[in-house]
């Protein structure tokens, strides 16, 4: 069987990650939307609109990305620098949430120049706190950064911000920033076939999850632990931690990260020569995917299903999935998503 052209998906934790069940930010949502209708200071409202950006970013990425540039359009008026940090900050997280990389990078970029703007401010002032919020804007900069350098598949670029960011954090003994860190790392090291290393790192960030009881932050690392023991041939291993993120994503109600767990499921039954029970996860988690407008996460799901088709020798439908998926990594800027697929298509001409 042709195992190579199944992708997987890990699930890092974004340098922002906000463990919220949806039922909770429906309710949020709408306190705040309340507290919009109520005359406020313009730094209290820009707060109140990146709020409601984070709220909505797992739920409605469009409504998140109306209100942090509602946010980042009055904090640049009233020449707020923190405001505008934040609203960069989280204008990029959106763009990546809705793959759009080339984005996400030039909002963070955006971002760290005005945190390190907030740091040499901070530092003047001889202010310890602000010093410390400052510093943490920039660990969190430099980690966005480093991330969106790994999922395009620049790891000599990823590597440095990730280190520098890790850095800062362990020095401000930010945990859930320190998780993020060993997560992108572990990630990077994966990618490059170094698994004793990745190991290594995700098994400091599962343990730190679990001190904080960070249960989004747990199925992160049961993924990644997952992951080592596909690459290892470990099926059945690999199959329990999957199914073990998926239980506590589907119990947070963090649907991007279910829809990735079920691509992760679904390529392992596929490596195990189980056709239908993949396509069956890889069909659920485009459904999830398309309904989120996750283009992540449709992309790999297309390629998949293509792949499953070419394996039970349907050359018409696999390549109808993978030419769909080819135009989604184009627009992603996926340099190894494209070659991927182009191997995909190689695999299916020859056999046409």
């Amino acid at each position: 069987m042709k195992k190579k052209h199944f992708i997987f998906l890990l699930s890092i934790i974004p340098c922002f990650t906000f463990y919220i069940c949806l039922s909770q930010t429906h309710s949020k949502t709408d306190s705040l939307e309340k507290l919009l209708e109520v005359p406020h200071l313009d730094t209290v409202k820009v707060y109140i609109l990146n709020q409601l950006s984070l709220k909505y970013i797992s739920i409605n990425t469009e409504k998140s990305l109306q209100y942090s540039k509602q946010a980042l359009s009055l904090s640049t008026d009233k020449n707020f620098i923190q405001g505008i940090a934040s609203s960069l900050n989280n204008t990029g997280t959106v763009y990546q949430r809705k793959g759009d990389y080339n984005k996400a990078l030039n909002y963070y970029r955006r971002a760290l120049e005005k945190y390190k703007k907030l740091f040499e401010q901070a530092q003047q002032s001889e202010n310890s706190d602000a010093i410390a919020r400052s510093k943490k804007g920039i660990a969190s900069g430099l980690g966005n950064i480093g991330e969106i350098h790994r999922l395009q598949g620049n790891y000599a670029q990823a590597i440095d911000p990730l280190f520098k960011s890790l850095k800062m954090r362990k020095e401000l003994e930010d945990k859930k920033g320190i998780i993020s860190s060993l997560d992108n790392i572990g990630t990077v090291f994966w990618t490059q076939g170094n698994y004793k290393t990745a190991r290594e790192y995700f098994s400091c960030s599962l343990k730190i999850s679990e001190e904080l009881g960070n249960s989004e932050g747990t199925a992160a690392n049961l993924n990644h632990i997952g992951h080592i023991y596909t690459n290892e041939s470990e099926y059945v291993k690999a199959l329990d931690y999957f199914q073990q993120a998926l239980k506590l994503y589907q119990q947070i109600g963090n649907k991007n990260k279910i829809a990735k767990s079920l691509i992760n499921i679904g390529c392992t039954y596929g490596l195990t020569g189980n056709l239908e029970k993949a396509k069956y996860y890889y069909s659920q988690s485009l459904e999830i995917a398309k309904e989120l407008n996750n283009k992540e996460s449709v992309l790999y799901s297309l390629n998949n299903i293509g792949a499953i088709y070419r394996d039970k020798s349907d050359y018409d439908k696999a390549l109808k999935y993978s030419k769909r998926s080819l135009i989604i990594a184009k627009e992603m800027g996926l340099k190894k998503e494209i070659l991927n697929v182009y191997h995909l298509f190689t695999s299916i001409y020859v056999n046409i």
